[in-house]
């Protein structure tokens, strides 16, 4: 008879197959792996272990650890899991980097409320009463929301600040797979997790299209369309946060770049985007969205468009952990241990949260320096 796992078990179960996932290992890897360390545990064993049908021993777990160079306190964890995922990203993307991408996000994720924690300050819902009808339409949910708040016609000044008003947790990953971003939960928590190599503009739509798929409860229960509805109706909620259709209307009047590198600096939104709403609400006719489109790829903006956007990334997580390091109550080590990475690259998250660009030198070798410098 299969034994109920408690919850400390529920957290090993989940945290040894995404482990063991992120790995790149089968069970039958593992069961090779034990047993040159002269464990006998088969591989049916490990599938048991991950299901919650058997309980491995402290031992056991402590050589899991090793093997899927985790520490054994975050297999031991009892935090929530990452749950209810939806990925923006493209088909061409591999099961395995999903799994990768997911396994660092819950890792940073641990760690960031840990953070919150130790300075008891839970992110707050400041609209708990909000609800929005599954037959609203993306259009219609911006502009309840910018009525909201008052923007009416002016450009949203952060994205990620509306998020986490609406109580969503928002980090961002490296990550070298082509995933943009995912949404999930953890408990009752609602998180959003983006590609931090993506470009100002791309972050903001982002970040406000899985702000729609949170908003209509699409990572609870589903809103009972296509897929590819979802993500129409996200994009357009996004475009239309960032971008209301009246002033659309006026710099698609004109057709001149200038004028539209200048909408995208105000409102930091893509010309890719304006232009694909704008053929979508017929501003511009076909002949010209394929001309305009042929434009782009001749002059590169395919890849790198004009235009500066400002910098609307999230940074509650590293503002709270400067803050806890510097009344002295967490190091950056023990974040590192719970992220599952090295401490140099926590430190080097507040480092460019403040501005940094380039990687924070540990040690400034003075005699290496002045070698250089007679040497020159």
């Amino acid at each position: 008879m299969a034994r109920i796992p408690n919850e400390r078990d529920g957290a090993i179960v989940g945290r040894l197959r995404m482990a063991r996932e992120a790995a790149r290992l089968s069970t039958r890897d593992v069961e090779e792996r034990l047993r040159r360390q002269g464990i006998k545990v088969s591989h049916a064993t490990i599938g048991n272990y991950e299901r919650g049908l058997t309980q491995p021993s402290e031992k056991i777990l402590g050589l899991l650890a090793g093997i899927y160079k985790r520490e054994l306190d975050w297999l031991l964890g009892t935090g929530l899991l990452l749950q209810g995922i939806r990925y923006r990203a493209l088909k061409s993307v591999s099961v395995h980097e999903k799994k990768d991408f997911k396994l660092r996000a819950q890792a940073w994720l641990d760690a960031y409320f840990y953070i919150e924690g130790i300075l008891k300050c839970k992110l707050e819902n400041r609209h708990p009463n909000f609800k929005v009808k599954n037959d609203t339409s993306g259009r219609q949910l911006a502009e309840k929301i910018r009525s909201m708040y008052k923007i009416h016609d002016y450009p949203v000044t952060s994205a990620i600040r509306i998020m986490e008003h609406f109580g969503i947790y928002v980090i961002e990953i490296g990550t070298s797979a082509r995933i943009d971003a995912c949404a999930g939960l953890m408990g009752n928590s609602r998180i959003v997790v983006l590609n931090e190599s993506l470009p100002n503009d791309r972050i903001r739509l982002t970040a406000l299209h899985e702000l729609a798929h949170h908003l209509y409860r699409d990572c609870i229960n589903g809103p009972g369309l296509l897929s590819e509805d979802v993500e129409k109706r996200a994009f357009e909620f996004a475009s239309h946060m960032l971008l209301p259709e009246t002033q659309l209307e006026i710099v698609m009047r004109l057709k001149s770049m200038v004028q539209l590198v200048q909408y995208k600096e105000r409102f930091g939104i893509s010309l890719a985007a304006m232009i694909y709403r704008a053929r979508k609400s017929d501003l511009i006719p076909p002949n010209l969205y394929k001309r305009l489109w042929r434009d782009f790829g001749r002059l590169g903006f395919r890849k790198n468009e004009p235009g500066h956007v400002a910098a609307d990334r999230p940074l509650r997580m590293e503002a709270l952990l400067d803050a806890a390091v510097s009344d002295g109550k967490i190091a950056f080590a023990t974040i590192a241990q719970l992220a599952g990475t090295d401490e140099s690259i926590v430190e080097e998250r507040i480092f460019r949260a403040i501005g940094g660009r380039e990687q924070k030198p540990r040690v400034l070798d003075f005699e290496a320096y002045n070698r250089k410098f007679r040497n020159n």
